[in-house]
């Protein structure tokens, strides 16, 4: 009787031993599939970072070039007033010139 209840618990052990490697092996799957979907994440994040960086020097270029068409549009707007003043200047002139004549 003691080698009966000695051979069950020696199977029991066993069983519960089975069931534990099975787990480990489940958990060690899933651990290793977690490391994955982090790997995934980090080269998707770098590309994001990536991206990011592009536009931030896309927008940064932008900025430069709106901020000297800026410069032009005033220089444009000078020389602008500096003709329609002179044109000014020259009509009175002529009309000064045509009262004398």
């Amino acid at each position: 009787r003691t080698m009966k209840t000695a051979e069950s618990v020696a199977e029991t052990v066993s069983k519960v031993a089975e069931a534990d490697s099975a787990a480990v092996n489940t958990l060690e799957s899933a651990g290793e599939k977690v490391v994955k979907s982090i790997e995934v994440a980090e080269v998707a994040a770098e590309a994001a970072i990536t991206d990011i960086s592009a536009d931030a020097k896309v927008v940064a270029s932008l900025e430069s070039t709106a901020t000297d068409v800026i410069k032009e549009m005033k220089a444009a707007e000078i020389i602008a007033e500096t003709v329609a003043s002179n044109a000014a200047t020259d009509a009175k002139a002529v009309s000064s010139m045509e009262t004398k004549a």
